[in-house]
Formats: C-alpha cells, structure tokens, sequence
C-alpha cells in the first residue's frame, strides 16, 4: 500500500514539474512575430489610454476656463469641475493601472506617461481639491474634500517606480 502511495505521488511530481517546465519553456521561447504581437498590443493600449488621458483633461481646462471667466459663482460650476475632474483623475488612475500591469508600452512609459500620471498627481489633484473648496466656501456649500493620496495609490506608484 505505502508503495503505490509513493509511486502515485512521484507520478504526481513528475507531471507538476513538467507541466512548469512546459510554461517556463514556452515562456522562454516565444517566436519574433509573437514578441512583435505583444509589444504592438502594448503600443496599441499605450495610445488609446494616451487619447482618454489628453480628452478628459482638455474636457477639465476647459470646464476650468468657463469658470475663470464667470463672475458669480455658482453650485453648477462646482458640479461642472468636480465631474471633469473626476474624469480626468479616473482616466490618469486607470493609465497608471495599466503601466503598473505591464500591458503598456516601455518607450510611452518613459516619453509621455510618467509626465502625465506627474503632472496630474503633484499638481491637478491638489489644485482641484483647492478649487473646489473656494467654490463651496462662495456658495455656501458644506464641502470637506481634500487631496487624500490613498484615493490616488496607483499614481504614486507610478511616480515611486519611475522617477
């Protein structure tokens, strides 16, 4: 009995390590068209994200230029911003996600996206925060949002991995 016991857990033994083998080997060796599949999908994710992140922030300059200009301030306005914000952030949190995940291109990493995911986390965020709470203080609004670095954890990750 102790016998087929062993014999079943080396027959056990040898199919796990072959079946790792198999994966590390495939892993290993994957064919030039399969790398270039990769990195064109990687490139592909890298632009479309790019695209979301540059939409919804111009969406936020000009949502923020509308307001700059008026001269009453109104619950609209508040809205108005913290909605475009909102769309913004979400659209630099789901790029940083994305580069975290390793499903973006390295060279986009380097030349575009770590200026973006930067950019919005030292200076848009705490800035909208900023914003937002003048507005509220002018229109009378209970407001007690701020800037909260666990809301934005995937950024500074970002930042951490590659500055």
């Amino acid at each position: 009995m102790k016998k087929m016991v062993d014999d079943n857990l080396v027959k056990i033994g040898i199919a796990l390590v072959s079946f790792a083998l198999g994966a590390l080997l495939t892993r290993c060796t994957m064919t030039k068209k399969e790398r270039l599949d990769i990195n064109a999908k990687k490139q592909e994710t890298s632009n479309q994200l790019e695209t979301e992140v540059i939409s919804t922030y111009n969406k936020y300059i000009e949502v923020l230029a509308k307001f700059d200009g008026s001269i009453q301030v109104t619950i609209d306005d508040f809205i108005k911003i913290e909605s475009a914000g909102s769309a913004y952030f979400q659209s630099l949190n789901s790029l940083s996600n994305s580069i975290l995940s390793n499903n973006t291109e390295k060279n986009s990493i380097k030349n575009s996206h770590f200026q973006k995911v930067e950019g919005g986390y030292l200076k848009s965020i705490p800035q909208h925060y900023q914003t937002l709470q003048n507005i509220a203080k002018k229109c009378d609004i209970p407001y007690k949002g701020k800037f909260d670095a666990n809301n934005y954890q995937s950024m500074a990750k970002v930042l951490e991995k590659y500055a």
